[in-house]
């Protein structure tokens, strides 16, 4: 289990070949959230500049059950985007396989 300081994460639930996304609880509010965070530490910089690009966009977004990005922050150098979770499940968690 990853240690997060002012998260209490749950465990991951969903991997990609570069990220992991995990379900927990951000400690100051007690708001449920989810974190992705990068798999590699192997170039910093370029995945700071991913993850702040990418929070830029999605915090504009207002869709109803899409997760909206509510910070990105940097932990030991390592970026981390923080979603809302709008709680449910994810779909490539519900769908079978066609």
């Amino acid at each position: 289990m990853i240690h997060l300081p002012g998260y209490d994460l749950s465990g991951a639930i969903s991997e990609t070949s570069t990220s992991c996304l995990y379900r927990g609880q951000r400690l100051h509010d007690g708001r449920s959230v989810l974190v992705k965070i990068p798999k590699s530490d192997a170039s910093a910089a370029h995945e700071r500049d991913h993850y702040r690009r990418e929070w830029q966009l999605l915090s504009t977004l207002e869709i109803e059950g899409i997760a909206m990005a509510i910070e990105v922050e940097l932990d030991r150098d390592v970026p981390i985007l923080v979603f809302d979770d709008p709680g449910g499940q994810f779909l490539s968690i519900q769908a079978a396989p066609l």
